[in-house]
C-alpha cells in the first residue's frame, strides 16, 4: 500500500510510521500540504494521513483541493 504521511512534526512523522505503516508498504513523507500536493500525482497514494495544523496548506485545506 502507498501511504503519504504530512505531518510538519518529524517526531509525530516518525511515530505514525512506527504505528501504521507494514514492512511492505510504501511512504512518502512531506513536511507540509503544499509539498503533499506537489507530490500527490507522482506517488498516487492509496492513503493520506495528514496533520490538521501546519503552516502554508493544512490537511483540511489541503482534502478540499
Amino acid at each position: 500500500m502507498k501511504i503519504m504521511i504530512v505531518d510538519d512534526n518529524a517526531l509525530m512523522r516518525k511515530q505514525i510510521m512506527q504505528t501504521v505503516v507494514r514492512a511492505d508498504d510504501i511512504i512518502m513523507e512531506c513536511t507540509d500540504g503544499e509539498s503533499a500536493l506537489a507530490n500527490c500525482l507522482d506517488f498516487n497514494p492509496d492513503w493520506f494521513l495528514l496533520d490538521i495544523r501546519m503552516e502554508k496548506i493544512n490537511g483540511l485545506e489541503r482534502m478540499s483541493r
